[in-house]
């Protein structure tokens, strides 16, 4: 996750990946449910609050993801991503995209996983961030060698 992300999402965030560390998965999981489910009630007043809630939908993702759940990990993503649009965040924005390829990879569609990495790509490099650009290419480069997303 790039350092840009608003510091609201610092304690549910780092707390989840503090559970997640001690192999806590259901506990980090349960938090990050809890955290959306009050984050859908109403939609964010600002800027930095739509962006946290799009981190927030992120980490849950990913463990989503993780487990093989393709369907809920691509409707948190996309949640994610209209939140980042309505922040305005490009680089959140460009981490939806890393894991909407993946998604799509894993899901047996490779030319929706290169548009997702391409986006990525395109997304980080318009904001700087080398760290997700570097992903989205890495990914674009696996799965032009057949090997899948990295």
């Amino acid at each position: 996750m790039p350092t840009d992300r608003p510091k609201a999402t610092l304690p549910t965030v780092d707390l989840a990946r503090g559970l997640l560390g001690r192999g806590e998965l259901p506990a980090a999981a349960a938090l990050l449910d809890e955290a959306i489910a009050v984050a859908r009630v109403s939609p964010p007043t600002t800027a930095v609050e739509a962006a946290a809630r799009g981190w927030l939908g992120c980490e849950r993702a990913r463990l989503w993801l993780d487990a093989g759940q393709l369907d809920e990990a691509d409707a948190l993503y996309l949640w994610a991503d209209a939140l980042f649009a309505r922040a305005g965040q490009q680089a959140g924005q460009a981490v939806v995209a890393l894991g909407l390829g993946e998604v799509a990879w894993l899901a047996g569609n490779p030319d929706a996983a290169r548009s997702w990495w391409t986006r990525a790509r395109a997304l980080a490099d318009a904001v700087g961030a080398v760290p997700i650009a570097l992903r989205a290419a890495t990914a674009l480069l696996a799965a032009a060698l057949g090997s899948g997303a990295s």
